[in-house]
């Protein structure tokens, strides 16, 4: 028997580290801002940009794709709430907004990087937060599809709770897009896994 690390657990781990590292490194000129608790990773974080040559918040975005991988893999190994709520073209559409997100994050760190400002700009506000602010709608769309036609269960209630959670976690961190994500993963552990996986 065989153990594999579940793609939505890693992705839950990661969000929990990365989401209030990255608030903290955004709002660290606010002392009032309640990451500065995290005030203590200040050193770690340090220790970090100098072992990699990067400053800290690149080499934490440059994680964030690992997230997107997560849930992505996690879609495609995923049951849906009914035939009805994930019909195939709602399915790839998903999908491939959620894999665009994922590609403008790696224009965002990987490519633009701290180096070209503008571009970084462009992947960040015109590509990724639009196709995650999508992603994030369409999942709720589905939960609450799923509550209209199989009833209210644990599941439903979860996917559909997607918009709630990604703007509370939003409004929480005060950062993007860390806020959709978690908001995301949070409703995609409403999606049942195949029994195979």
């Amino acid at each position: 028997m065989t153990s594999r690390i579940h793609p939505l657990a890693l992705c839950t781990l990661l969000l929990a580290c990365l989401t209030p590292a990255m608030s903290f490194i955004w709002h660290q000129s606010d002392p009032d801002h309640w990451t500065s608790f995290f005030a203590f990773t200040g050193t770690g974080l340090d220790g970090l940009a100098q072992l990699t040559g990067l400053k800290a918040y690149d080499v934490l975005g440059r994680m964030t794709v690992i997230v997107y991988v997560c849930l992505l893999l996690h879609l495609k190994h995923a049951s849906f709430l009914g035939a009805a709520c994930w019909q195939p073209r709602l399915l790839h559409t998903t999908t491939g907004l959620l894999a665009l997100a994922a590609l403008a994050d790696v224009g965002t760190y990987w490519i633009a990087g701290s180096a070209d400002p503008g571009l970084r700009s462009y992947f960040f506000w015109w590509v990724e937060v639009p196709a995650l602010s999508a992603v994030v709608a369409l999942t709720s769309i589905v939960g609450a599809r799923a509550l209209a036609t199989e009833g209210p269960c644990l599941h439903s209630w979860l996917v559909a709770s997607a918009v709630p959670v990604a703007v509370s976690a939003t409004t929480v961190f005060q950062y993007l897009p860390h806020g959709m994500l978690v908001g995301l993963a949070w409703s995609f552990w409403g999606f049942r896994r195949h029994k195979e996986d």
